[in-house]
């Protein structure tokens, strides 16, 4: 389950960063499993996973922990979904989450990126328990939110502009 979960998240990855070169009009190229090269002209820059060497590891770890950049976001009067952390051992909170409405909702480990151990559209108890089953092979801690409709979008922002 490791290494294929570990494999679907470097296609991820490349797939996201090619598609990103492409906008601007730069190359992707392997380096080893896992690791690319962005170049465009004379610039190059390595990139890990979703962790470039434009990223502090402080910032990596932050957008990591999904409850701490919601609290960051929220602070700085961001919207972000309506959403609980919880302990995958202590489903109460979550079901009544859940039952409150509006459905649907989505579960995930608190922390990670890469979509392990995420579910969608979850609509009762049950899909709640096989998500909550699902979330916490990778985490203990575990996010339910609401499932928002509409374009998952991603940027990328340098000296404060997104590029």
């Amino acid at each position: 389950m490791a290494a294929l979960a570990a494999a679907r998240r470097q296609r991820i990855s490349r797939e996201l960063w090619r598609d990103a070169a492409l906008a601007l009009g730069a190359t992707v190229t392997d380096a080893a499993p896992g690791r690319f090269e962005i170049r465009r002209g004379s610039s190059i820059t390595t990139v890990v996973g979703q962790t470039t060497l434009l990223n502090t590891p402080e910032s990596a770890a932050l957008a990591s922990d999904k409850p701490a950049a919601y609290e960051r976001l929220t602070a700085a009067g961001l919207p972000v979904p309506e959403h609980l952390a919880f302990k995958a051992g202590e489903i109460s909170a979550a079901r009544s989450f859940l039952a409150r409405g509006p459905v649907p909702c989505v579960v995930k480990p608190a922390t990670g990126s890469g979509g392990d151990g995420v579910t969608g559209h979850i609509r009762s108890a049950s899909e709640l328990r096989r998500a909550v089953l699902a979330a916490s092979r990778y985490e203990r801690r575990l996010l339910i939110e609401r499932q928002l409709a509409g374009d998952v979008i991603r940027l990328l922002v340098l000296d404060g502009e997104v590029i």
